[in-house]
């Protein structure tokens, strides 16, 4: 097929491929080359960066969108219409003549003065494109190579990521609860000067996921540790004598906490079991003496003849709204 004849759906094809690389597009002299690479994609708003998908060959800006737009007029003046802003030679997003727009205003203003906008369009030079892509392509080396890196990294990535994560969670959990620690979240570079760069980056990650997880465990103890002198500072608030809502507060607030002092929790929920057993106590206390003040008139003689009150429940025919039913009350 012809480079002519190609379109963009019948070059850009959907790869299954997950181990995508990425690559900047630069000219230099006559030619091109990839000048950077990246193994996750890169979508940016600058004109003057052209990303690629290596892969496939599609581009990683917003080249099926074509803007109209208008440029100074034959007498110097600004126009009011769209600059044309998607201009950009290392994307291959050129300025062309727009006949159609131009021919309708050249009907609307004949007579009138030259002063009027020239309308252009911006559109994707589809064939300029895939030769530099293609040249650039062709100075790769050792592409087998970059494929079994590519693999190597689609292996360690879950795990990197999770490293990652876990890590920068527990540093902005350590930075809310105490900011003055000196710690810095953790980002993956993905962008490389070169694939020797890359091929490093690659080699090193077991290594950078062994010190994640060890920088983790060393933030979880300063954690930790930021959590515990919270609850001792709220505990010494309470002052000498704390009262049993404070003791209830304090555990209402630490049951559940990943983080919590075990010997202050103890002691809170020893005051509270105090508290709640001298209630108990007393509670049955007073129950006792009830039953055995009752026991104590029932025993008496001068008591016989007098109504008394019994635990249990009575049985009586009463009227409802419509007819006579049995109840039960206690």
């Amino acid at each position: 097929m012809e480079l002519t004849t190609l379109t963009y759906k019948t070059y850009f094809t959907v790869s299954d491929n997950k181990n995508v690389l990425f690559a900047k597009l630069e000219k230099k002299g006559g030619g091109f080359y990839f000048g950077e690479y990246s193994i996750e994609a890169q979508r940016t708003t600058n004109v003057n960066d052209a990303w690629v998908n290596v892969n496939t060959g599609e581009p990683q800006w917003n080249y099926q969108s074509i803007q109209r737009c208008s440029v100074v007029t034959a007498t110097g003046n600004g126009t009011s219409g769209e600059p044309c802003t998607t201009v950009s030679e290392i994307r291959f997003m050129e300025r062309q003549y727009d006949a159609v727009a131009n021919g309708s205003m050249a009907l609307v203003t004949v007579g009138l003065s030259a002063a009027i906008a020239s309308y252009m369009l911006v559109e994707f030079q589809y064939v300029e494109y895939v030769e530099a892509y293609q040249d650039a392509l062709s100075k790769i080396e050792d592409e087998e190579k970059i494929a079994t890196l590519l693999q190597k990294f689609e292996e360690y990535k879950a795990s990197l990521r999770k490293a990652e994560y876990s890590y920068n969670q527990t540093v902005t959990k350590l930075k809310n609860k105490a900011p003055e620690s000196e710690v810095e979240k953790y980002s993956v570079d993905t962008r490389f000067s070169d694939l020797g760069e890359l091929e490093l980056f690659v080699n090193s990650i077991p290594s950078v996921i062994n010190q994640l997880n060890a920088k983790t465990a060393v933030a979880e103890e300063k954690l930790k540790e930021a959590h515990y002198k919270e609850q001792r500072d709220l505990f010494a608030s309470y002052g000498n004598r704390p009262s049993i809502s404070q003791y209830k507060a304090f555990i209402k607030k630490f049951r559940y906490a990943k983080y919590t002092d075990k010997k202050l929790y103890q002691i809170a929920q020893s005051k509270a079991n105090e508290v709640e057993n001298r209630k108990r106590l007393t509670r049955e206390k007073r129950e006792r003496e009830k039953r055995e003040y009752s026991l104590a008139v029932l025993r008496n003689p001068d008591s016989v003849g007098e109504k008394v009150c019994r635990v249990g429940s009575m049985k009586y025919i009463g009227q409802t709204y419509s007819d006579w039913a049995e109840f039960e009350r206690p």
